[in-house]
């Protein structure tokens, strides 16, 4: 029988990293700063940036084999050295058999309990200390429900266009197909000869900007393909803030994204709760981006939601992916507007609309038009434009990983952007309604509910405002979910 053997994994044990060697080389290696005024002295500054972190890295902080299947969050190196004394305990028994190693051997095997017992309550308590919002219970209680499920070390066999695929590499492709099929075609006849309104002011990126979005990040991230984490990122933040700052500002002037921000890794999760994993679709994807481009693209994201903010460029019952807002507040809104409603002796009547692949299938040139206009900075777009072409990303499953694909599809998920820039993408979406329609949104779900004197009357609108949103969805290449 040919079992599917994980291979062996080697990777940094940041816990140990010595941040003052990490600091040193950073501060001694890397390359002094140079005028950034081609797109070759862009790319060549962000590969040298890149390198000198990784080198730090590697002088700083050891590496170590890893299993994944044996690997057990919290352990640390002294239980991992009371297991091993435990065998080496058990081996000395097994040879001399004597009472003398046998009582050596029951030590040991209590002192390996003991310190895994310790590790797994000081695990747990530390889990529970780190809760302080809803987001981190909902994770806690995951966490709990998920922590003694067995990990499978291959990806079960799949059915893709009704083949059955057992080569991991095969699996790879269709996982492919089914993350990042060709979006609908969009009609982009209005956009030619558009006149867009004045764009609003957008000053160089700051040193503060690029400060806070460091140490704003997760330290605990899983990296891209580069390995190189937001904890060695904030480590070095003191040397690496202003290097950063230029790189970024030459990006935005040249309207250049440069190829390493533009690749990512692509690993597949199962989707809980489903009944068979024989389908691609039953898996999700989860993007792993270089973390120093994810420092740029939570730059320009917050800038687009204080721009969102400040300058009134989104209709203000759009919700999700900005400053002040969540689904709860989309949902008061939405029972406020009933309870006036039952209060006056009308009927209410909701029409849900929901985009299927929303991300995945965004005309790059329709969001393109759609920023320019609501009055987003000309280098914004265009960086932006650069941003979302020649990307590509590798398939990791549990077996290996495969090679880059070309990914020039949609919005790219696991970006700080992609919530901000699919509310500019689909705000025309919530004008569909009448003034006293109230339309509400939350990222890329939309409800539009209307209020008349019988229900007869509030489905007549509906169905004139459903016409509406079909006009929208051909505009932009999108696809309502038919249920």
């Amino acid at each position: 029988m040919d079992i599917p053997q994980q291979p062996e994994e080697t990777r940094r044990r940041y816990k140990d990293m010595g941040q003052g060697k990490l600091n040193r080389h950073i501060q001694e290696h890397l390359p002094a700063d140079i005028p950034l005024r081609t797109v070759q002295q862009i790319e060549a500054r962000t590969v040298e940036i890149a390198k000198t972190i990784d080198e730090a890295i590697a002088n700083s902080t050891p590496e170590v084999r890893i299993h994944r299947t044996y690997t057990k969050p919290g352990f640390c190196k002294d239980v991992n050295e009371k297991i091993k004394a435990a065998r080496r305990a058990r081996r000395r028994w097994q040879r001399l058999m004597d009472d003398e190693s046998q009582e050596e051997y029951r030590k040991a095997m209590r002192q390996k309990k003991n310190a895994i017992l310790q590790a797994n309550r000081n695990d747990h308590r530390e889990r529970v200390s780190e809760v302080d919002s809803p987001e981190s219970l909902w994770k806690l209680a995951k966490w709990v429900k998920n922590r003694d499920k067995p990990k499978t070390v291959f990806t079960p066999d799949i059915v893709h266009q009704g083949r059955r695929i057992t080569e991991w590499e095969q699996k790879a492709t269709a996982f492919a197909a089914t993350f990042f099929p060709s979006p609908p075609p969009a009609e982009l006849d209005d956009i030619a000869g558009y006149t867009y309104p004045p764009y609003v002011p957008s000053p160089d990126i700051t040193e503060e900007e690029v400060r806070q979005a460091i140490q704003g990040s997760a330290a605990d991230k899983a990296p891209g393909p580069d390995q190189i984490p937001n904890k060695a990122l904030k480590a070095a933040g003191e040397h690496l803030t202003r290097p950063l700052q230029k790189l970024f500002n030459a990006c935005v002037q040249a309207e250049y994204c440069p190829k390493y921000f533009k690749h990512s890794t692509t690993v597949v999760i199962p989707k809980p709760g489903k009944t068979t994993y024989k389908e691609p679709k039953s898996y999700r994807p989860i993007a792993l981006m270089n973390t120093i481009g994810k420092i740029m693209d939570s730059i320009v994201a917050r800038r687009l939601q204080y721009y969102a903010e400040k300058y009134q460029l989104l209709p203000r019952s759009h919700t999700g992916g900005r400053k002040a807002t969540s689904c709860e507040h989309a949902l008061h809104l939405l029972v406020e507007r009933i309870h006036a409603a039952w209060r006056d002796n009308k009927v209410a009547s909701l029409l849900l609309l929901d985009v299927t692949g929303a991300f995945d299938n965004v005309s790059h040139k329709r969001l393109l038009h759609n920023l320019r206009k609501r009055h987003i900075h000309p280098m914004i777009v265009g960086w932006l434009g650069s941003y979302l072409q020649g990307r590509t990303t590798e398939i990791r499953l549990q077996e290996g990983t495969s090679q880059p694909i070309d990914t020039n599809t949609g919005i790219p998920q696991g970006s700080p952007l992609s919530p901000i820039l699919y509310l500019f993408y689909n705000a025309d979406l919530l004008d569909i309604g009448g003034p006293e329609d109230l339309v509400t949104g939350y990222i890329d779900d939309t409800s539009v509910l209307v209020v008349g004197d019988t229900k007869r009357t509030n489905n007549t609108s509906l169905e004139a405002i459903h016409g509406r949103a079909e006009e929208w969805a051909r505009k932009t290449g999108s696809v309502f979910a038919p249920q």
